[in-house]
């Protein structure tokens, strides 16, 4: 399911994707806007995506909000740390 979530961010939700997959989705969708300029009034505009990946298990103490909050984090740890990145959240690190 993708969602728009505020002006311009998204929310990709996979189900029963553990957190190598969710990243390795992605990474996919990072490299595939960054190989795909768009070309405006005679401009090639390169584009970039930065993404934040946060995943639950089902037996998480996590509610959706958790969740959500969590890859916002990441997503400003991808914003900071350059940009046009993934970067997932786990607790006791962002890597």
């Amino acid at each position: 399911m993708v969602a728009r979530y505020g002006g311009e961010e998204f929310i990709l939700l996979l189900p029963s994707t553990h957190q190598e997959g969710a990243e390795s989705v992605a990474e996919t969708i990072r490299k595939a806007i960054e190989k795909s300029p768009v070309q405006w009034q005679e401009q090639v505009i390169d584009i970039t995506v930065s993404i934040g990946v946060a995943t639950m298990t089902p037996n998480s103490r996590l509610n959706y909000e958790d969740l959500v909050h969590n890859a916002d984090k990441a997503l400003y740890a991808a914003k900071q740390q350059g940009r046009n990145r993934v970067v997932v959240y786990d607790e006791t690190e962002l890597k």
